[in-house]
């Protein structure tokens, strides 16, 4: 579950950013491999 959390906190985070969509997209799946 704390993961999940990490995972969620992080993508807040992205999507309050000016970053690409694609870039997030990218992100994500780093975070998402890493875990």
């Amino acid at each position: 579950m704390t993961a999940l959390y990490k995972i969620a906190n992080d993508f807040a985070k992205l999507t309050d950013s000016d970053m690409d969509p694609e870039m997030i997209a990218d992100t994500l799946d780093g975070i998402e491999w890493g875990a």
